[in-house]
């Protein structure tokens, strides 16, 4: 069995935390505003167009 090191074991804490912060965000920013992603996609591809 290994055995992490201190660092590498807050490491991986970390990007744990940061995923689920982001995940959570992102599910409430879509709650917020549905069509708001929708609406700049097709902007941007209209520009290109």
């Amino acid at each position: 069995m290994v055995v992490p090191t201190f660092k590498e074991l807050i490491c991986k804490i970390q990007i744990l935390t940061f995923f689920r912060i982001m995940s959570s965000l992102g599910r409430t920013h879509i709650k917020q505003k549905p069509d708001l992603g929708a609406n700049v996609f097709l902007k941007l591809t209209d520009n290109v167009v």
